[in-house]
């Protein structure tokens, strides 16, 4: 029920930042998203919440018209690493069950299964698929309702899940045709992000395919990936891919592209990166760029939060950046959240608010390595 709670909790906040940082298309290069028709029709700036805590946020009187808002949107849930459903949390619960998760020796494969995912916690629509239509269309009503400029899909690992994302994208088509405003569509690509980046491109952009949906900066689409063949080539030898050779990029897909460089949080700051998390604290701007996430983990595996708790820390939901503690009772409300949002509000030049973000619901298990991610 906690989980659930939060989820609800996340969005009414990330509804509130949104309003606190509105922008226009034309300040981004955007194209105008919305026809006259449409802005009658779906016009949410009177929508108010409250939350268990007693915390509101009421009708938009004002508009800063200078940001736009993206969400990391991962693809994953059920592809490919899911075949059943594993909940972490009720593994945990049971006597023996961080050994189940982290020891080796403890394994049970009928309980969990090395290398398959692993729900951190029963969602709020339950243990479902990413290519669950129902759970499509919800997702996009929420994010029409608060406004979000765009998605951004996690490929950072070179699966792009086009079963998903394209019947992601006719559900934003036909949002868009019946007079809403939803998030447009942009990728994330990072370890083989040449690879990956040719592929996207083969798949979706090359086509043509709901070319209305595709996110647009100064006319062309959006994607964040590696340029200079020597990045990508670096990032798999530091993973230790040794059967990796990027080549270069085409012409075609330089000069289609709008590209910016991955921020991966372990890399030293980029000031033309862009981040879908962040393991500094307060996060940094990258031109107008800066990320904002509900939990975050500069010490991974993350379950050696709890086999090491005296060596490695991760920032949970109740993180304290103050007292460096993770705090129980802070969890529900949000706390680290809240505290990375003020942020925003710092004396800077912002082009981009970036949210962590949406269906990131998995870990996974790599019980012969002693680690749980």
């Amino acid at each position: 029920m906690k989980s659930k709670q939060f989820i609800v909790l996340s969005c009414a906040v990330i509804t509130m930042l949104v309003y606190a940082c509105k922008k226009t298309p034309a300040d981004s290069g955007e194209e105008n998203r919305s026809s006259p028709a449409a802005d009658r029709l779906t016009n949410f700036n009177n929508v108010v919440g409250v939350d268990q805590y007693g915390r509101t946020f009421g009708p938009v009187s004002s508009v800063n018209a200078k940001k736009q808002v993206g969400l990391f949107f991962w693809l994953w849930i059920g592809q490919p690493q899911a075949s059943n459903i594993y909940d972490a949390s009720k593994i945990l619960a049971l006597p023996n069950g961080l050994k189940l998760l982290t020891d080796f020796q403890s394994q049970d494969e009928a309980i969990s299964p090395n290398g398959q995912a692993h729900f951190w916690g029963e969602p709020i629509w339950g243990y479902y698929n990413s290519e669950d239509e129902w759970v499509l269309r919800k997702q996009v009503e929420m994010l029409t309702i608060a406004d979000i400029d765009f998605i951004y899909f996690d490929a950072t690992n070179a699966f792009i899940y086009k079963n998903v994302f394209m019947k992601l994208l006719a559900i934003i088509d036909e949002y868009q045709k019946n007079g809403f405003n939803p998030p447009k569509a942009a990728f994330y690509t990072h370890s083989r992000s040449f690879q990956t980046t040719r592929e996207i491109y083969r798949e979706l952009y090359q086509p043509g395919l709901f070319a209305n949906t595709w996110y647009r900066v100064n006319g062309k689409p959006m994607i964040i990936a590696y340029t200079n063949p020597q990045d990508d080539l670096n990032e798999a030898r530091y993973r230790g891919d040794q059967d990796y050779t990027p080549g270069v990029l085409s012409a075609d897909i330089l000069s289609f592209f709008h590209f910016y460089r991955p921020q991966w949080p372990g890399d030293p700051v980029y000031a033309d990166g862009f981040p879908w998390v962040e393991w500094i604290h307060p996060q940094p701007m990258h031109n107008g760029v800066m990320n904002v996430t509900v939990a975050s983990h500069p010490n991974v595996p993350m379950s050696f939060s709890l086999t090491r708790p005296n060596e490695m820390t991760n920032w949970g939901r109740g993180w304290d950046p103050l007292s460096k503690q993770n705090n129980a009772a802070d969890v529900d409300k949000g706390a680290f959240f809240k505290h990375n949002g003020t942020m925003l509000f710092r004396p800077a030049r912002m082009l981009f608010q970036l949210v962590a973000g949406m269906n990131g619901l998995l870990t996974s298990s790599i019980i012969g390595m002693n680690m749980f991610w």
